[in-house]
């Protein structure tokens, strides 16, 4: 994937810009990567419960809300706040 930004000093702040002002490219390629996890993965078992893209995609938000406030990411719990 492309960079989102050109500039150095407006990556560090990458989470309050707007959509509109990241490269055309990038959000192109990010579009793309969605559609391909929400539509096209394929459903997986994980201890006798479906995991598809949108399944995939909560437990991956799950592990960045996790390390943000400082906590380690544990798959068993967060598989089962997903189920």
């Amino acid at each position: 994937m492309v960079r989102p930004l050109v500039s150095e000093d407006r990556l560090q702040s990458l989470e309050e810009l707007e959509i509109e002002s990241l490269r055309a490219e990038f959000i192109e390629q990010v579009m793309d990567l969605r559609k391909k996890v929400l539509q096209r993965m394929p459903v997986k078992k994980v201890l006798g419960h479906s995991m598809d893209g949108k399944t995939w995609a909560g437990m991956l938000v799950n592990y960045v809300e996790q390390i943000n406030t400082g906590r380690v990411p544990n798959i068993e719990s967060s598989w089962q706040n997903i189920c």
